[in-house]
């Protein structure tokens, strides 16, 4: 399972359309992190939207957020990204509360 986390210059979790950068994390079925990528998000030019056709050629699965736009909303649906929010602090601390919501859902 790959998770993009939106990023801001800070290192912290941001909205989506503030965000500097993208890391992206694949998890394995024991949901240990087995890579981990950044997408830099600064040349995009307008709403950052458009990475989303590069997202699921990536494979990834879920993107967590603050918040993002409804036109960005509907086009990272439109990809099949699953939107998640209510996450703050750094990129492992939100992965880490998502990883736990995930189990805690099972």
């Amino acid at each position: 399972m790959k998770i993009a986390i939106s990023i801001n210059e800070n290192g912290i979790i941001d909205e989506f359309g503030k965000s500097s950068s993208l890391h992206i994390f694949e998890i394995n079925e024991d949901f240990q992190i087995i890579d981990r990528t950044e997408e830099d998000l600064t040349n995009i030019k307008g709403c950052k939207s458009k990475i989303a056709p590069h997202l699921a050629e990536l494979d990834v699965h879920f993107l967590i957020t603050t918040s993002l736009g409804h036109g960005a909303k509907y086009i990272m649906d439109a990809y099949g990204l699953i939107i998640k929010t209510n996450y703050t602090g750094n990129a492992e601390n939100c992965l880490n509360e998502f990883i736990k919501d995930i189990k805690t859902s099972k």
